[in-house]
């Protein structure tokens, strides 16, 4: 494991915990940190717990920007998912949500948690997985 790996992971530890991060090793590039922490899809996770730097002001930004997109995010998807709920409620079909929209309530705060879809299960899906089961067995 490398230290930008080692770091993102300390970040996290910090950021789910809510606890104080350490300053960033100065052997530690923000733009080799935001890639990674891209590439995993926790960038703005790692932004709450990353102790404010003057080093790199345009990597920072980025993270910044990301923190805030998710959260606009969240709140879309939030959004959608009340609307489909309602209109499943409303057609008389059972329905639960599953994965993500759930487990993001795990988190410190639920846009911390990247989510780009919304699973539900319905009855009618579970029907058709149990006549499938019956099928096969």
């Amino acid at each position: 494991m490398n230290s930008i790996q080692k770091y993102l992971l300390h970040l996290l530890k910090c950021a789910v915990h809510n606890k104080k991060a350490d300053n960033i090793p100065d052997n530690i590039s923000l733009a080799g940190l935001f890639a990674y922490a891209k590439e995993e899809q926790v960038e703005n996770l790692a932004y709450t717990a990353l102790p404010h730097t003057e080093r790199e002001p345009e990597t920072m930004h980025k993270f910044r920007q990301c923190y805030e997109k998710a959260i606009v995010r969240e709140s879309k998807q939030e959004l959608e998912l009340s609307m489909i709920s309602e209109a499943l409620t409303a057609a008389g079909i059972k329905h639960v949500p599953l994965k993500g929209s759930v487990v993001k309530y795990m988190y410190p705060s639920p846009d911390l948690r990247q989510s780009g879809d919304i699973d539900i299960l319905t009855s009618a899906l579970m029907n058709l997985l149990l006549l499938y089961w019956a099928i096969i067995i």
